[in-house]
């Protein structure tokens, strides 16, 4: 489905593609290229330059080749999904078999991880109303097909043993700046390194990022997400001119084409930006900017421009992805969950519109 006919999206080859000339023989299965006629080596001079050809063959065989195609996303949270990151989704929870609490503070709060016996847990704390929110952005993405972890509220039964352990091990919550310290919500535990981490490091580039992070924008602007498009779809800018939460997404620094993982989405309760005209629109400044952003968050000094077409393909995959989500299970989710009727209505709203301005 085109969502929009105005979004441009250019595709080319995969990247990697290599042509070579001259005349091919067979040795021991393997297929070698010769050059044009040389000058006669000694036979000590070709079996050193036989053995490094050798070498640099099976070197060749375990270099990562880099994807800038479509990286698979996950829905069930399964590892064989396309998001190497996710485990197995959550199991049912006993916290007084918990082997070991380790609290990380970071942001507004942090969290706890949670090692049970054959898994690792997460869990935060907060207001009630923004866990809702919290829960009810990571089951929108879910249903979209966008690869985050499955979320949830503790139910009044595991935080009394959550409470216990905790207080057996002599650890405590991370102090928030806004909410409760007591956890509220368990997530699955999303391996591998932040975006941040990973890009300041140098293991990701712009090109591994971009389709991945327009998905994610097209979400963000859905869902009216208020903390990790700052300047994009939220008015919030916490450096120069905006920029990416990259703190709020995970990806595998070992394959990095296989896109990220988002870990803390939360449904906004008001319009604050046109970020989503903007993407229906396909306005040119607009994506400018976002590419822009995703080379800040990756630090490899990319050039936005040769990225732009990848932000807008990610971000049409998404907007056809809400095409055709039902109104319904926005309104069933939500009520799940107690979000209130304005957020929900404003929610479908969108959807609304996504959809009427596709086809």
């Amino acid at each position: 489905m085109n969502v929009n006919k105005n979004i441009n999206v250019s595709t080319s080859q995969g990247m990697g593609a290599t042509s070579s000339t001259g005349d091919v023989g067979q040795l021991d299965g393997m297929t070698l290229t010769q050059g044009p006629t040389a000058p006669k080596k000694s036979f000590k001079s070709q079996v050193k330059e036989f053995f490094r050809e050798i070498g640099q063959f099976f070197k060749s065989l375990t270099q990562r080749k880099a994807t800038v195609g479509d990286p698979k996303t996950a829905k069930s949270g399964k590892k064989d999904d396309g998001a190497p990151l996710l485990g197995t989704g959550l199991k049912e929870t006993d916290f007084s078999k918990a082997k070991a609490f380790k609290p990380v503070s970071s942001g507004n709060g942090g969290a706890c991880f949670v090692k049970l016996e054959d898994s690792t847990v997460v869990i935060k704390g907060g207001s009630q109303t923004g866990a809702c929110r919290e829960v009810y952005g990571a089951q929108l993405a879910r249903e979209l097909g966008l690869p985050a972890p499955e979320t949830r509220l503790l139910s009044s039964h595991e935080r009394a043993q959550i409470a216990q352990g905790m207080r057996e091990q002599g650890v405590s919550m991370p102090d928030r700046n806004g909410g409760d310290d007591a956890p509220i919500i368990v997530m699955e535990h999303v391996n591998g390194k932040t975006v941040d981490e990973a890009g300041k490091a140098g293991k990701t580039s712009s090109q591994d990022l971009a389709k991945s992070f327009g998905k994610w924008l097209a979400f963000a602007a859905f869902i009216k997400e208020p903390d990790t498009f700052h300047g994009l779809v939220s008015g919030r800018e916490y450096s120069s001119g905006g920029g990416i939460n990259s703190s709020n997404f995970m990806i595998d620094p070992k394959r990095p084409e296989l896109g990220i993982v988002g870990i803390d989405q939360n449904v906004g309760g008001s319009d604050e930006s046109g970020a989503l005209d903007d993407i229906l629109s396909g306005d040119e400044s607009f994506f400018a900017r976002a590419a822009q952003h995703v080379t800040r968050a990756a630090g490899d000094d990319a050039d936005p421009e040769s990225i732009v077409d990848l932000v807008k393909e990610g971000a049409k995959e998404t907007l056809d992805a809400i095409s055709r989500m039902s109104p319904d299970r926005i309104e069933e989710m939500g009520h799940e969950l107690g979000i209130d009727a304005q957020t929900i209505l404003a929610l479908k709203a969108r959807q609304s519109q996504v959809a009427r301005e596709g086809h």
